[in-house]
């Protein structure tokens, strides 16, 4: 019993130094290390963990804010996709959200790799398989969908053969009375 008290206590510990864990008690070295991994992620335009944004938002407020701002801009990309139609529309989403990155912006080599992994995410998304390709074959589905009834209809439907008398005529009640 005292052996799993003893388990729990040094448990708590550890979250508890974890979660009071202040970036400027850590060395030198830590502190580069945990800079180079925050960098290669943004390279690679990964999402950073809870603890590596607060590790940033301490000690450099301005990557914070870079960082925010590329997420932001990915996030935006990863709506507009799953609101196209058409992997046509797709494409066009793509190119429009890569050619608006200025190539003066500092951060574009992490605003295009965050832009890319979206991209590469949603491509392999089941949504995305299931899009039409084209415009042309959306309205095929589209008609596909319809039932035959009402399309019908509205094609044999002439506006010189209805009159709004014989609309009531048809639905006034008829008695059959025997002579």
């Amino acid at each position: 019993m005292e052996v799993q008290w003893k388990t729990k206590e040094q448990l708590g510990e550890y979250v508890m130094e974890r979660l009071n864990h202040d970036p400027r008690q850590m060395s030198d070295k830590e502190r580069n290390r945990m800079s180079e991994r925050i960098r290669a992620k943004l390279k690679a335009g990964k999402k950073l963990s809870p603890e590596e944004i607060r590790f940033l938002q301490q000690t450099d407020p301005a990557a914070y804010m870079e960082y925010l701002r590329i997420r932001q801009m990915a996030d935006s990309l990863k709506a507009q996709l799953k609101s196209a139609r058409t992997k046509q529309e797709v494409n066009r989403i793509i190119a429009a959200a890569l050619n608006s990155v200025s190539d003066k912006d500092p951060a574009k080599e992490y605003i295009i790799a965050a832009m890319n992994e979206v991209i590469k995410e949603f491509k392999a998304s089941p949504e995305y398989k299931k899009l039409p390709d084209t415009d042309a074959d959306l309205a095929k589905k589209k008609r596909k969908s319809q039932p035959k009834d009402t399309a019908d209809q509205e094609e044999d439907f002439n506006p010189m053969d209805w009159s709004p008398l014989q609309e009531v005529i048809d639905e006034l009640p008829t008695f059959d009375h025997p002579a």
